[in-house]
């Protein structure tokens, strides 16, 4: 959509003004424009941050992830109390890109009202506390969410286990195609059959 030769040249107005219009159905859209507006005019997009409209907004938290600043964390943290969850959400996976956060923090969102929040919640304790993560993760299969269900099947990816395919066998079977898929990929790069 973007043409990628001469986006690299514009005035924050320019970046602005596409970044305003709207999009339906590109998530992507925002983060791009976001990422090159961090980039080169991150007081500017942080001081306007709490202005912009939901998808605007983690469109502009995943860019400052990205690009990662100790000033910028903070500010991201102040997004985790915020009351749309995929706003919250957002933060904890740019908190995750970053790895200033400690888990002790980020911890409480595993009981989330919402099933995005627990699933970045999820993402961020593979990323922090690797291997460790493993008993949250097989609990948060339980979860009567399937959002939830497959972040915590993608997470166990490259710390589950033989041992873990009969705890994942079930969610071949899963209601959800998502969830079912997520166990099929993971029982076969654990070496199970499918």
């Amino acid at each position: 959509m973007l043409n990628s030769v001469n986006i690299l040249d514009r005035t924050f107005e320019e970046f602005m003004t596409l970044f305003l219009c709207e999009i339906a159905n590109d998530k992507d859209y925002y983060v791009v424009i976001a990422y090159h507006l961090v980039k080169g005019y991150r007081p500017q997009l942080e001081s306007m941050l709490h202005l912009l409209s939901t998808k605007r907004m983690r469109g502009a938290i995943c860019a400052i992830g990205l690009v990662g600043s100790p000033a910028s964390d903070e500010l991201v943290q102040g997004y985790l109390d915020h009351p749309e969850p995929q706003v919250v959400a957002e933060s904890l996976d740019s908190l995750r890109l970053t790895g200033v956060v400690k888990w002790e923090r980020i911890s409480h969102f595993l009981v989330h009202a919402s099933p995005f929040v627990r699933g970045a919640a999820l993402r961020f304790a593979r990323t922090k506390l690797g291997k460790d993560a493993l008993s949250l993760l097989l609990a948060a299969l339980n979860d009567v969410d399937e959002i939830v269900r497959q972040n915590a099947i993608d997470e166990l990816d490259g710390i589950a286990d033989q041992s873990h395919i009969p705890l994942l066998a079930p969610f071949l079977q899963d209601p959800s195609v998502h969830v079912r898929q997520a166990a099929e990929t993971l029982i076969a790069s654990i070496g199970g059959n499918s």
